[in-house]
């Protein structure tokens, strides 16, 4: 379970939660700025952007995340 609140964040974020299939679960938008409510979601990963990202860019519940990692040596 991955729980966030927004205290000391002074910006909306959209949180994008993504499962173990890399699926997205779930997509808290524009989450209010210094709240102290809980934003919670089974999930794996969690990307934050600046509110209003994922609509901007169509990012939806169901989309597949695909990661890439650069080792450096």
């Amino acid at each position: 379970m991955q729980s966030f609140w927004m205290k000391n964040t002074h910006i909306p974020l959209d949180m994008i939660f993504v499962d173990r299939t890399n699926s997205i679960s779930k997509i808290a938008e524009q989450v209010t700025p210094m709240s102290l409510d809980y934003v919670r979601q089974e999930a794996c990963y969690v990307i934050e952007t600046n509110g209003g990202w994922a609509e901007k860019n169509n990012v939806q519940v169901g989309d597949t995340i695909y990661f890439s990692v650069n080792r450096f040596t």
